[in-house]
């Protein structure tokens, strides 16, 4: 499992450097979307991430609700390390989670996600105007929306 963590956050990596630090691609927030040729969402990214380690099936295309589910087994309460992913939203009990983000660890101290967009960011030029990109921010980022953390590589 220790290998897949490792390939799970360069596949993602990978991602960030040849398509944002290099500019050579398209890096926006689009909703719904899920590859480098239309940009990426949320879900998108990480659902990416997940096919590329074989920890879903390569034509799934997950929702944020739907990566939680899948994982939900894996949840901890304790600090995010690298390789979490991490969820973010509203969660009650006895209600199913109302989930709008995902990201993951990269290090003990950063996430890489896909965000600033919303469900109505659709072209280029709209994630141009909402500062939309797969990005690097720091763990902290959006922490009071971060509802649950689920450590997908342990027995």
């Amino acid at each position: 499992m220790k290998a897949k963590r490792k390939r799970f956050i360069w596949y993602l990596e990978v991602f960030l450097k040849d398509r944002y630090y290099k500019g050579n691609g398209v890096t926006s927030f689009i909703s719904e979307s899920d590859d480098p040729i239309f940009g990426w969402n949320c879900s998108g990214l990480l659902s990416e991430g997940l096919r590329g380690v074989g920890m879903i099936g390569h034509r799934e295309r997950l929702s944020v609700l739907e990566i939680y589910k899948r994982f939900a087994d894996k949840a901890v309460n304790s600090p995010p390390i690298k390789g979490d992913i991490l969820f973010y939203g509203t969660m009650k009990p006895g209600v199913e989670p109302e989930l709008v983000h995902v990201a993951a660890m990269i290090d003990d101290y950063h996430i890489i996600e896909a965000g600033g967009g919303n469900g109505e960011t659709d072209t280029d030029e709209e994630a141009a105007k909402k500062n939309a990109f797969v990005r690097i921010r720091p763990v902290e980022f959006r922490e009071s929306e971060r509802v649950a953390i689920c450590r997908i590589w342990q027995s």
